[in-house]
């Protein structure tokens, strides 16, 4: 049977030729069939999936709205455990925005400041006249005017007094700076222990570095912070005394510093000058997205109103 086929089909070329015409023509078509299936599959998931997105995110958009009910006699905290709580005054619900934050404040009737957690249920009564966002497991409160003093997250005391002091423990919860009765400041460590006195201002300390700055007695500090040193908390690394002001460590490589008649210098995190101290006003930026010292310069007007770009060691280029 299948030698007459043969034979049948070697006899007959123009017969063949249209059946294998044919046979391509079928092929074609359902291969257009199936990709036109598979785009509209495409289509139906895109489409599916970008509904479903929108839902999500009105959800979300809804949920959010449902967790706070905002009456004519304040607001209402709807927490996740079902828990309803209040109405508040005010509620600080940005305080809940991430999602590890457990604690948020709020005002009570009374016109004090108090803690809820994001169960519902109350972390303290409203109790404070002021108090701070919880920043690494820390906050700062006052109970009288011209004291404050520190809460860890479950609203325990964790230090005595001060005058004043940072919104929280700083460097990742480690560190706070504080200030006393005689108008000095000092950072003190979770111990409530003495680790830096004496000084006339504190600049902020860093999160993830361990450089600080301050002034004391009139000049200009550097100094290095070591948590897990367990002999020795605090390393000075240079004190400058022809500079009485100076700025934040900046990504815990470089700080400003100003000498007494108010011209602008440079310092880095070893202590150095790398920009002397006689420009009106100085500026930085980084060349590449790397931010190390290799990339870094500084943009420095003279007195004459002269613009000077300089690299972070010091070499000029105008």
């Amino acid at each position: 049977m299948i030698n007459k086929v043969k034979k049948f089909l070697g006899s007959n070329v123009i017969f063949t030729l249209f059946l294998i015409i044919i046979l391509i023509a079928a092929g074609w078509m359902a291969w257009k069939y199936t990709l036109v299936k598979a785009i509209g599959s495409v289509e139906r998931i895109n489409s599916i999936a970008k509904s479903e997105t929108k839902d999500q995110i009105k959800n979300e958009e809804e949920s959010e709205d449902r967790r706070f009910g905002y009456t004519s006699v304040g607001i209402v905290y709807h927490s996740p455990s079902g828990v309803d709580a209040g109405p508040f005054q005010y509620l600080y619900a940005y305080d809940f925005y991430h999602s590890w934050d457990t604690t948020a404040r709020y005002i009570g009737d009374n016109g004090l400041y108090g803690y809820i957690k994001k169960d519902g249920s109350l972390l303290t009564e409203p109790i404070f006249l002021e108090a701070s966002e919880f920043e690494d497991g820390t906050a700062k409160v006052s109970q009288e005017d011209g004291k404050i003093y520190y809460i860890d997250e479950e609203a325990e005391r964790i230090t005595k007094d001060y005058c004043d002091g940072s919104l929280g423990f700083e460097m990742q919860g480690s560190f706070a700076r504080v200030q006393m009765e005689d108008g000095t400041w000092e950072i003190i460590n979770r111990k409530d222990e003495l680790i830096l006195s004496g000084a006339d201002s504190i600049e902020e300390l860093p999160m993830a570095t361990c450089l600080g700055s301050a002034v004391i007695d009139g000049k200009a500090v550097l100094f290095e912070l070591l948590p897990f040193e367990e002999d020795e908390e605090i390393r000075i690394i240079a004190r400058y005394d022809s500079f009485v002001k100076i700025s934040y460590v900046h990504y815990g490589m470089f700080a400003f510093v100003w000498s007494e008649d108010g011209l602008m210098g440079v310092v880095d995190g070893y202590g150095d000058v790398i920009v002397p101290a006689e420009y009106q006003d100085i500026d930085y930026e980084f060349i590449r997205d790397d931010f190390t010292m290799n990339n870094l310069m500084f943009m420095a007007q003279d007195n004459k109103g002269l613009t000077h770009v300089i690299k972070a060691k010091g070499e000029d280029f105008v």
